[in-house]
């Protein structure tokens, strides 16, 4: 009986892990933090985004893509030094409900004034909001139904001065 309850209880703790939305703030966060382009790919990896397009400076993975309420594209993109010079994401529906939550968990506040707008590579203008901690950034673009999220350091400032 004790054997069967902790088979259940495994089975039901598989399943509402599994059925869970990854973080992708968590994610970013995370190739931020470690700025080296191995290590990126590795998280990636452990969050199930295997690639589905990688050289030697850029690793991309797609799930989802049959829906676009479950879509998540990702992409890291590295300098010719192999630390991170963005990570980012495109993301349907079902990865938003948390993004709030994991922003203010990990620090990032909103540094947008006011609303501001961006050209995307397809002409589109869209709405983006800035949240930064420290020199990380993301950039939040809503690209209707669809959230592009853009993670970056900022410059130092005595790298901005050279």
């Amino acid at each position: 009986m004790k054997r069967l309850l902790l088979s259940l209880i495994v089975t039901l703790c598989s399943v509402f892990a599994w059925g869970q939305a990854l973080s992708v703030v968590d994610i970013g966060n995370k190739c931020l933090i470690k700025n080296n382009f191995a290590a990126a790919k590795q998280i990636f990896r452990d969050n199930g985004l295997v690639a589905t397009d990688e050289n030697a400076t850029k690793y991309s993975a797609l799930i989802g893509w049959d829906d676009p309420y479950t879509t998540c594209f990702a992409t890291i993109e590295a300098n010719p030094n192999k630390t991170i010079k963005r990570v980012y994401f495109v993301i349907g529906g079902y990865y938003q409900n948390r993004l709030d939550v994991d922003m203010d968990r990990l620090g990032y506040k909103c540094l947008s004034k006011k609303l501001s707008y961006v050209t995307l590579g397809n002409g589109a203008v869209v709405p983006q909001s800035t949240y930064g901690t420290g020199n990380k950034r993301i950039y939040l673009r809503d690209c209707g139904g669809t959230l592009q999220l853009i993670f970056k350091r900022q410059a130092t400032s005595t790298a901005k001065r050279k």
